[in-house]
Formats: C-alpha cells, sequence, structure tokens
C-alpha cells in the first residue's frame, strides 16, 4: 500500500482536530488564569491581615519583595507596587461574591486597570460584566472606559449648552428679569 493514495477528504479531520486543539488550549488558560487570580487573592489577603495585625508597611513590604527577588529570582510579578495591587485587590473584592466571582473570568491586567479606574462596585461590577461577556482583553476594556467617560462629558457639555442657550433667551425675551439675583422668599 506505499505510495497509494487515499480519496479521503481530510480537510474536515483537520478543521475537528484543531478544534480540539483550540478548546482543549482554552480551557488550559483559563484554568491557569483562575489559578493565577486566586494566588494572587490569597497574598493579597495574606498581606492584608499582616498589614492590619502586625502593623507591616512599606519598609516590611518592600523587604519581602526584595526576599522574593533574592531567594527566587525566576518569580516574576511579586514587585513592592505588585504586592500592594495585591492586597489592595483582596481589599476591594473581599466579602463581594457577585464581584469576586466574575474578577475571576479576566486576567490580573484587566483587573488592575477596573480596580485603578473604578471609583465604587456598581462602576467594577459594570466593567467586570462587559469585560467577561464581550471578552475584552485589557487594552479594550481601557478603550470602552474612555469612550464613556467621552459620551459622559459629551452629553453634560450639551445639556450645559443647552441651559446657557435657554438662560440666554430667557434674558432676551424678559430683560428686567435678572437670573443671577438672589430671590428672598418671604
Amino acid at each position: 500500500m506505499t505510495g497509494t493514495t487515499l480519496s479521503v477528504d481530510l480537510e474536515p479531520v483537520f478543521d475537528d482536530i484543531a478544534s480540539f486543539v483550540d478548546q482543549s488550549r482554552s480551557t488550559v488558560m483559563r484554568t491557569a488564569n483562575i489559578t493565577l487570580i486566586n494566588l494572587y487573592w490569597d497574598i493579597g489577603q495574606y498581606l492584608s491581615i499582616r498589614c492590619t495585625s502586625e502593623g507591616w508597611g512599606k519598609g516590611t513590604v518592600a523587604a519581602l519583595a526584595r526576599l522574593i527577588h533574592d531567594r527566587r529570582p525566576d518569580w516574576r510579578g511579586f514587585s513592592v507596587q505588585n504586592l500592594w495591587r495585591m492586597k489592595q485587590f483582596f481589599e476591594i473584592y473581599v466579602g463581594k461574591p457577585k464581584l469576586s466571582t466574575l474578577l475571576r473570568e479576566l486576567p490580573w491586567s484587566a483587573n488592575l486597570h477596573i480596580v485603578s479606574k473604578c471609583k465604587s462596585d456598581e462602576e467594577r461590577l459594570f466593567y467586570l460584566q462587559r469585560a467577561t461577556q464581550e471578552h475584552w482583553s485589557v487594552r479594550e476594556i481601557a478603550r470602552e472606559m474612555v469612550e464613556d467617560l467621552m459620551a459622559i462629558v459629551h452629553t453634560f457639555s450639551c445639556r450645559l449648552y443647552g441651559m446657557r442657550k435657554y438662560k440666554q433667551t430667557i434674558k432676551d425675551d424678559f430683560p428686567s428679569v435678572k437670573l443671577d439675583q438672589k430671590v428672598e422668599l418671604q
């Protein structure tokens, strides 16, 4: 049978195998990400407890970061700044199961962006939900946040312009009325 040509179309077979490989890679990446987020959560919790109970501060955390670097130079992501971010990450999301479930779906950099830019739980929930539903990268999250901010600024400026125009119309129609004048109620 050497040199015999098969009359089987292998393209669909290749497509099926490629699909298996892609699904497996996706599962591995998702599992690795969840494990990494859980690690950062645990480290953040540990640091939070130590900072509260033992009064750890900048100097102690900096010394810890140096010790990690000296003892395990192959470990990445344990700078002073990142250790503080892990603590902040834990403290922001602790006791908020709806948020803490969603955050495990996003990569660390996306979570850091949301933590650093959002000021309320509602805003964090909004971006966590949208980012997980739409499978946004950190760049897409940043772009969406800027676009949302620009929409808010645009809406506000349009309303402000409308108020100014309305105020001018009143001044034109009723020149004897002073709009900036305080009125005393009796």
